[in-house]
């Protein structure tokens, strides 16, 4: 017995059926009684939950949403763009040396990367004028180190790394569709369609001019659009959604006419609108793009062979055709198409059991190719997954010789 006056017996004094019994009763507890102390436990459990959530929830900001630092530096981003139209003549040389571009820039640029909603570290000039055949763009980019502009070259709509600036044209204003025009300070030039709001088809070749020059203050460029190579509706003054990009190689900067939060998607539905462009109208251009293609093999024949010269030559022609019926219908045919007709592919060494895959540039085939395009952007964006779009037709095999005999059969 335990000698402390009100205390129970130790455990070892009792029985185990006793002990069983003394447990049971201390936790027959009646039902409603159970019901209440387990109501009571969730309702403070709860209660604690919000308290403590409460307690970790930033508190709203005192003066309102927090003022982008562009907006600070005194910089807003322009909602129109004005075309002026020219009174006399323009040299696309890069030499920015006509009164056209001696009026105010027309617009700022913002800086998206790398220091996103920052103002440029340097400043961009730049202006947009026309006449009644082409569209006219001259920029000045300044420079503090004229000596770090970066101008590689390389081929057509291949980018190399670089300073370069872009002109996008959304001519029908829709969000979603534009030509896209790039020049970097040596002259090199590439052009895309641009679709779905934000994706780009590099596969277009439009026909248009272009001039750079570098000096002292940084470089400049010239470019002119010809309309014959846009297409735009027919109504007496136009407005188009227009961008405007430079980038820097050695910040790796890229400033544009808007600022896009890097959380946001979305790219041409930012575009400012272009205006003041007024009297054009869309040609009913028809163009017919002819092609020549000869070819000779020398061949060492037996002189006794009756059927084989030792030279052989072969020669093929062919046109493509492009008749604009109105502003917005065109039709496209192809008479012999041949792949002699636009560049040659890179050389490639194939030692797997797959064809080489290579992309089309003819431009029959090429033109409006990306109606036929989907899986970018959006919830089926594919971007980053390393494979490529869905091709539902590879059209390098049209017009190219068989490539499988009937001897290989047999």
């Amino acid at each position: 017995m335990d000698p402390r006056p009100g205390h129970p017996a130790r455990s070892h004094d009792r029985t185990p059926a006793k002990r069983r019994r003394e447990a049971a009763s201390r936790f027959d507890i009646p039902l409603y009684s159970r019901l209440r102390l387990f109501l009571g436990v969730f309702g403070c459990t709860a209660a604690g939950s919000v308290g403590s959530g409460a307690a970790t929830e930033p508190a709203p900001p005192k003066n309102g949403p927090e003022v982008p630092v562009y907006v600070q530096a005194g910089i807003e981003p322009a909602a129109q763009v004005q075309a002026v139209r020219l009174s006399g003549s323009v040299r696309v040389d890069g030499v920015l040396e006509e009164s056209v571009w001696d009026r105010a820039s027309v617009a700022p640029l913002i800086q998206n990367d790398p220091d996103n909603g920052h103002p440029p570290r340097n400043r961009t000039d730049w202006w947009v004028a026309y006449d009644d055949e082409a569209l006219y763009v001259a920029a000045r980019m300044h420079e503090t180190a004229p000596e770090s502009i970066v101008c590689n070259l390389g081929r057509r709509d291949t980018w190399p790394a670089g300073d370069w600036i872009f002109l996008n044209l959304d001519t029908f204003n829709d969000d979603r569709n534009s030509f896209s025009f790039s020049l970097n300070p040596g002259g090199c030039r590439g052009d895309a369609r641009l679709y779905n709001d934000g994706w780009d088809d590099h596969s277009w070749d439009g026909v248009w001019d272009c001039g750079t020059r570098i000096d002292d203050r940084g470089w400049t460029a010239e470019l002119r659009v010809p309309f014959s190579q846009l297409d735009f509706p027919d109504r007496e003054e136009q407005i188009w959604g227009i961008n405007f990009s430079r980038r820097t190689f050695r910040y790796q900067e890229r400033d544009e006419l808007f600022h896009k939060p890097r959380e946001e998607s979305g790219y041409m539905r930012r575009f400012p609108d272009l205006v003041g462009i007024r009297g054009i109208r869309p040609g009913r251009q028809v163009e017919v793009l002819a092609y020549m293609v000869g070819k000779s093999e020398m061949l060492e024949v037996s002189p006794d062979h009756p059927f084989e010269d030792e030279t052989e030559w072969e020669g093929k022609l062919g046109a493509d055709i492009i008749w604009g019926l109105s502003n917005d219908l065109g039709l496209n045919g192809t008479f012999n198409p041949d792949f002699g007709q636009v560049e040659v592919d890179p050389a490639v060494v194939n030692l797997s059991d797959f064809e080489t895959f290579f992309e089309e540039r003819r431009p029959f085939f090429v033109k409006d190719a990306n109606i036929f395009r989907y899986g970018q952007e959006g919830t089926n964006n594919n971007w980053n997954f390393n494979w490529m779009d869905p091709l539902l037709f590879y059209s390098r095999r049209v017009g190219r010789a068989p490539q499988i005999s009937l001897e290989d059969h047999d």
